[in-house]
């Protein structure tokens, strides 16, 4: 599923109420190479997981992401593209850490 085509169906372009099932699909979607889960927390923020570098690999956690919450389509662009921004640089930084060079 391609994520803007997705955002297009909810509605208005420029702001959005994500039910849980249906951000945890796209997040899921957007990043099926780092093996993304998502889990609905009791304040109905949302937990990202992604595993680094293959199903065995580190583990990376977005705690308490509020994306549930009205944001714009752009924002969660914005934010999908921190995050593998973010879980490369975490990548790095673990395989680093296994050679000694870091």
């Amino acid at each position: 599923m391609d994520l803007f085509l997705a955002l297009r169906e909810l509605g208005r372009p420029d702001q959005m109420n994500l039910s849980y099932l249906y951000l945890k699909k796209i997040l899921e979607e957007e990043l099926r190479d780092h093996d993304c889960q998502c889990q609905l927390n009791p304040d109905f923020t949302v937990t990202i997981s992604c595993r680094v570098d293959g199903p065995h690999g580190a583990l990376y956690i977005v705690p308490n992401s509020d994306f549930l919450k009205s944001s714009s389509f752009s924002d969660l662009s914005a934010f999908i593209l921190n995050l593998r921004e973010e879980i490369r640089r975490f990548g790095e930084f673990e395989a680093e850490l296994q050679t000694g060079t870091g």
